[in-house]
């Protein structure tokens, strides 16, 4: 080709990528490049050719909450003593508006350029249930591509098979954030670090 290409196959992309900030380290200058060319975007529709310019970064957080030093019986101390899965519960809830956009302030959201994307493709695509409504605000193009997007991915809690009437005494979620173009994924981090220390 005259110019050398540098290829690498990177598998922990949905776990966050633990690794790769090592590996950039320790072999960076063998990985440097003018054009960096990610490959694992989608074309937004089969036989339309795309090339996207721009991509959502990713941060991940965990957030824990502890009410109680153990377990407590709800009957005895329900209703004025807090357990730590209601809590974790509204904490997470608090993350979004009544329209479903993320309520966290800081965070960067632009507009995209309309595209013919409709609805029915979107939920077809994603494989909705009837009656489930979509969520936020604005063109479908800018809150899939431009808008920062927050979810729970994960929580820890015990099981509904073999649970007690007990108080939990400290809950976890892990959150996944999609960080808008153009923010910074540590800032937008430490914003919604911000917003949960606050509520």
């Amino acid at each position: 080709l005259g110019v050398g290409v540098t290829v690498l196959v990177e598998g922990e992309e949905e776990i966050g990528s633990p690794t790769l900030p090592t590996l950039l380290e320790t072999h960076g200058d063998r990985l440097a490049a003018d054009v960096l060319v990610l490959a694992d975007s989608t074309n937004w529709r089969v036989g339309v050719p795309a090339l996207t310019t721009t991509l959502r970064g990713g941060v991940s957080i965990v957030v824990e909450v502890a009410t109680l030093s153990g377990a407590v019986h709800s009957g005895v101390y329900g209703g004025a003593v807090p357990d730590a899965l209601t809590t974790l519960a509204r904490l997470v809830s608090s993350l979004h508006d009544g329209a479903g956009d993320v309520a966290v302030p800081g965070l960067a959201r632009s507009e995209a350029d309309p595209l013919d994307l409709t609805e029915e493709q979107l939920r077809a695509d994603a494989g909705m249930r009837d009656g489930v409504q979509l969520v936020g605000t604005g063109s479908l193009t800018s809150r899939l591509w431009r808008a920062p997007a927050l979810s729970v991915v994960a929580i820890d809690a015990p099981r509904v098979e073999g649970s007690g009437l007990a108080l939990i005494p400290s809950a976890r979620a892990r959150l996944a954030l999609r960080v808008a173009p153009g923010d910074d994924a540590a800032s937008a981090r430490d914003a919604v670090v911000r917003h949960l220390e606050a509520h």
